[in-house]
């Protein structure tokens, strides 16, 4: 599935064929596919499972030639490299990867605390539906209005992008100062629940 994946946005890619051969593109493009799989399911899939390994040598110049001729395009086509070297470069799942790195999640439950604090005990849940239960100690938000900050929902594919927009949403709002969000996957499942901790602004307690 990620050679799928790297496949459908190769018109995307930052390493293209003729292009300067530069370690930083490399490193660009590594983080590109990282992304890209995260935002296809693929959690917890970092930079440490991929590797790029490149090949300055054309294989074909180690082939015995019995044909003078053909020794003499040989040499003459390794000339030109010599004055205008090129690299093959393979980007694959490094040796020894961890398996479980490679599990696609989707999104289970969403719990939500609009006034996390120190104590974790005598919540009162509100379940708003199979996707979002609040979980509150005093009531200083409706619990409807949460979920329309939230980008996740349940049974859709983990997106980094939707993950990252719910934390920027709870950012931008005054009504918190500090907001975190848990990511829990289910052992033996490939289903992820997250934990919206909010801490109200000092104006709200």
């Amino acid at each position: 599935p990620f050679q799928q994946i790297a496949d459908s946005t190769a018109s995307e890619a930052l390493l293209k064929k003729g292009s300067t051969f530069s370690q930083d593109t490399i490193a660009m493009e590594l983080d590109r596919l990282v992304e890209l799989f995260r935002n296809k399911g693929y959690m917890r899939f970092t930079r440490n499972e991929l590797v790029g390994v490149w090949d300055t040598l054309d294989v074909a110049l180690l082939q015995p030639v019995l044909n003078p001729l053909e020794q003499i395009q040989l040499i003459n086509q390794l000339t030109k490299q010599t004055e205008n070297p090129t690299a093959s470069l393979e980007i694959k799942l490094r040796n020894g990867y961890d398996s479980g790195r490679l599990v696609k999640f989707y999104v289970g439950k969403v719990y939500i605390y609009p006034d996390f604090g120190p104590d974790t005990t005598n919540y009162t849940n509100v379940i708003l539906d199979s996707t979002y239960t609040v979980r509150y100690h005093e009531k200083l938000f409706k619990p409807k209005i949460l979920p329309q900050n939230i980008y996740l929902r349940r049974g859709q594919v983990y997106n980094q992008n939707r993950y990252t927009r719910t934390v920027d949403r709870f950012n931008a709002n005054v009504a918190w100062r500090l907001v975190n969000i848990d990511l829990k996957p289910r052992p033996g499942t490939d289903t992820v629940d997250f934990y919206v901790k909010l801490i109200p602004s000092k104006k709200y307690l």
